[in-house]
């Protein structure tokens, strides 16, 4: 191979080589230029679309002042709105909660409670008193506060310590009336009940006897049994109400805490006629009886009583009804409800 040919040849190879250089660093480029776009789409998709169900707010809307909780170890769920049974929360990216005040979602303004979960029915936010919200957790500003008192007979039973739970999970309070076997049988119960703020009563309600002196004989009883366990005697009581009578209810001595709505047949009907009932038929003012041995009392409890707070109500004891719509109730008397007192024309 002469010189010439050498040379032409040597040309000839760097000439490609350089080619293969620019076709390397044209690849090297436009690998590089794709890895940036990759973590660019990778970082954007990381913060969840912009959907009104996914869309996480970020900045403090006017007015609000919920704060940020850290979600525990042992909950799980997806970026924006969840429900659970006890209501619906909201878990934001950085895996915090909304929690003790109001926060502006989309537009729409919430109030979450100190647990987190959505504010429904009446809730002191402490603007002024208490606000209502409807099942959704909007502020119904018109809204006219409602009361009415769930009366449980028949325990302390196996059912009440998942009643008391009820109550206390939405904030409500409760009467119990006690007869005197079932006092003595489960006075930690009864005075949890009334630790935690509830009214306790003397039941007669199971009786299938009654006459003036027993009575008086029977209501003697239940209140020392009642009174071993809480240091105090009811000023209230039920009885049977296929007895009852005006001179029955001067032998209790107490003031006789009927009702006007029941629900002890209501195991039968669905969902859907019970919302149509309890619409219809409560008021505000009503005493609800609630019978712990039937089917219905923890389904009542956890399910309607909630309904309830969602219609405008707040459940309050009966002694309570009676004074928030000025009632006072006297011994040896019958009342089946508190409603309020029409004014005067």
């Amino acid at each position: 191979m002469t010189r010439k040919q050498l040379f032409n040849l040597r040309k000839k190879y760097l000439r490609k080589r350089r080619n293969n250089s620019i076709i390397l660093a044209a690849l090297l480029l436009a690998a590089a230029v794709g890895l940036f776009v990759f973590l660019l789409l990778l970082d954007s998709g990381s913060k969840g679309d912009d959907s009104p169900e996914t869309a996480l707010p970020r900045v403090d809307a006017p007015g609000d002042s919920a704060v940020r909780m850290m979600l525990p170890d042992s909950v799980s769920g997806e970026y924006g709105w969840n429900v659970t049974d006890e209501g619906w929360w909201y878990l934001n990216e950085d895996d915090t909660q909304f929690v003790s005040g109001w926060k502006t979602i989309d537009g729409q303004r919430y109030y979450f409670n100190d647990d987190g979960f959505l504010a429904t029915g009446w809730t002191d936010t402490g603007d002024e008193g208490a606000s209502f919200f409807d099942i959704c957790g909007i502020l119904v500003p018109e809204a006219v506060r409602k009361y009415c008192a769930v009366t449980f007979d028949g325990g302390p039973s196996g059912k009440s310590v998942s009643i008391i739970n009820a109550l206390l999970q939405i904030n409500a309070k409760g009467t119990f009336f006690a007869g005197e076997s079932q006092a003595e049988h489960d006075s930690l119960v009864l005075t949890r009940e009334s630790l935690y703020g509830f009214e306790i009563g003397n039941d007669l309600g199971d009786e299938a006897d009654l006459s003036y002196e027993n009575t008086t004989e029977k209501i003697q009883k239940n209140d020392e049994a009642i009174s071993s366990a809480l240091d105090s005697r009811p000023s209230i009581a039920r009885l049977p109400e296929n007895l009852l009578t005006e001179e029955l209810a001067e032998a209790s001595g107490k003031a006789v805490i009927m009702w006007d709505v029941d629900l002890a047949d209501w195991a039968s009907k669905s969902w859907d006629e019970t919302m149509e009932e309890l619409t219809e038929t409560i008021r505000d003012g009503s005493i609800i009886r609630v019978h712990e041995l039937y089917g219905t009392a923890e389904a009542a409890a956890w399910y309607l009583l909630p309904r309830l707070q969602q219609m405008g109500f707040k459940l309050v004891t009966v002694s309570e009804l009676a004074e928030i719509h000025g009632y006072a109730p006297e011994p040896g008397k019958i009342y089946y409800h508190f409603y309020p007192e029409e004014p005067a024309a």
